[in-house]
């Protein structure tokens, strides 16, 4: 009988260790994927010799964030539109078509990412190395972008991506805290070394 009553007591007190330990794992996750945004950043266009001064903003602090939050940021869209765009649209984003830029930063709230190619957590500053080209309906591809954090850095090559606001009902337009911009983008060196291939992308929702 006292044997019996001994095996309970430590399954019970396994059980209960177990449960604690889960909580915590838990608390952790949930503290990363509530990560605030950073606030975006205007830099000098180093090393890009495609990129355009003088720009013009379509966005500002578009949102963006991986599905479970591993990754959270903001960005400015900013354009170099013809002569005659009216810039002055809260929507001119929807009608643009041309060269874009992104410039913001980017947090990275997990270690040992694979699809991050194992960059380090923090706030990473994000500006453009090559432009990227937007098609009429906020939708653009072809951009590449360098991260940086101090001494650590990654660069990154966005596929495809689309700026969206489901929440407003007209689309995404200059003024809203809703905007989103939807990417896929593709982690190709960290510190200066070329990630294992093959490459896994990032979805951006």
């Amino acid at each position: 009988m006292a044997k019996l009553q001994k095996l309970s007591f430590a399954k019970s007190l396994i059980f209960t260790i177990s449960l604690l330990l889960g909580l915590s794992a838990c608390q952790k996750k949930s503290d990363n994927s509530a990560a605030v945004p950073p606030t975006p950043y205007i830099d000098a266009y180093i090393n890009c010799p495609t990129c355009f001064a003088n720009t013009s903003t379509l966005l500002n602090a578009v949102q963006v964030s991986t599905g479970l939050g591993s990754v959270t940021g903001q960005f400015d869209i900013v354009a170099q539109p013809a002569a005659g765009f009216d810039l002055a649209d809260p929507k001119a984003i929807f009608y643009y078509g041309g060269p874009v830029q992104l410039i913001g930063a980017m947090n990275i709230n997990i270690a040992g990412d694979r699809s991050l190619c194992w960059a380090i957590p923090g706030q990473y500053m994000i500006r453009p190395l090559e432009n990227g080209i937007m098609e009429k309906g906020a939708i653009f591809k072809g951009m590449r972008i360098v991260a940086e954090a101090g001494t650590a850095t990654f660069t990154g090559y966005i596929i495809r991506g689309q700026v969206t606001n489901a929440a407003s009902g007209i689309g995404p337009y200059r003024g809203s805290d809703t905007n989103r911009l939807g990417m896929t983008l593709l982690i190709d060196s960290v510190n200066g070394q070329a990630c294992p291939l093959p490459n896994m992308p990032i979805e951006f929702f």
